[in-house]
Formats: C-alpha cells, sequence, structure tokens
C-alpha cells in the first residue's frame, strides 16, 4: 500500500495504528502489506472496530485520554478488566494466500466478525484498484479485476 494511504489511516485512527509503548503522537510503523484497492476494506473495519470498541470502553472525550487513561492504568497495577481504546491495535495486515489477513492486540467475537467480513470482502475486491475481482491464479492466488487481470505467465517468468 502506498505510504500515504497508510499514513492517512495513522492519522484517522490513531488509537488503532498507535505504536506500542511509544508516547503521544507516534503512530505504529505498520507496513501494510497489501494492494492499494483494499485500502477502503481496511478503512471501514477500522471505523467498525472503533465503534466495537467504543461499547467496551465507552466513547472517547477528547483525544488525549487514551494517553491519560493508560498512565492511570500503569499507576493502579495495569489491570486487563480497565481497558482502554490503546489497548485495542493493529498487530499487523497484510496480503496472504491472495487475502487481506489482520490481527489486532485484543479479541472479542464481535471483532472477530468484522474482521472475518473485510477478509470475505477482500476475496472479491480487486488488490490493485478495489473493484470487484476474482480469486483466482494456478500458482499463487490472487484478487484482481478483469483491467488488472491475473497473468500466471508474470509469476512463473523466473
Amino acid at each position: 500500500m502506498r505510504r500515504e494511504l497508510e499514513e492517512r489511516l495513522c492519522e484517522d485512527f490513531p488509537d488503532l495504528f498507535r505504536q506500542y509503548g511509544y508516547s503521544k503522537g507516534s503512530y505504529y510503523a505498520l507496513y501494510m502489506a497489501c494492494g492499494d484497492g483494499w485500502e477502503p476494506i481496511i478503512r471501514r473495519l477500522s471505523e467498525r472496530i472503533t465503534k466495537i470498541v467504543e461499547t467496551i470502553v465507552g466513547p472517547c472525550p477528547n483525544s488525549g485520554d487514551t494517553e491519560e487513561m493508560e498512565d492511570q492504568k500503569k499507576v493502579e497495577g495495569g489491570s486487563m478488566d480497565k481497558l482502554t481504546r490503546g489497548d485495542f491495535r493493529f498487530m499487523y495486515i497484510k496480503q496472504k494466500s491472495g487475502l487481506l489477513h489482520m490481527c489486532l492486540s485484543q479479541w472479542t467475537p464481535d471483532l472477530q466478525e468484522a474482521m472475518n467480513e473485510a477478509h470475505q470482502e477482500s476475496a472479491c475486491t480487486c488488490e490493485s484498484c478495489g473493484r470487484p475481482g476474482r480469486f483466482e491464479g494456478p500458482s499463487w492466488p490472487v484478487v484482481f479485476c478483469p483491467h488488472h487481470g491475473y497473468d500466471d505467465r508474470l509469476v512463473m517468468n523466473f
């Protein structure tokens, strides 16, 4: 994915892409190992995850609260029953075996369902441009639209 698309996701969803253990304003240097066409899927997933997390930890009155709540949590001994938005972050986002795969640092059935739906949506979305595509490829599975196509000769060209 192009760097500017990654940066926009990090700016729009700072809690999900925050670097673990770094100061306020540092974004997770997460290399999204997938094509630009899946950025809208990742964006919709991030919006959905943000809403699910709000039902778990409550709404965010202002953007600085996550850092303050995490500092308070450290003072109180880091109890796991007091999760904050900062506890929910992407560990990786990548294309694997032709489909979108991602992992979050925390798990709930609702979060898993959201990630499964994004995974399924990637199976019919061109990884290059985001148009409807087909999951195919005899030597290496990928999802491309008719415009980008799939030419196995390019993959097999040693």
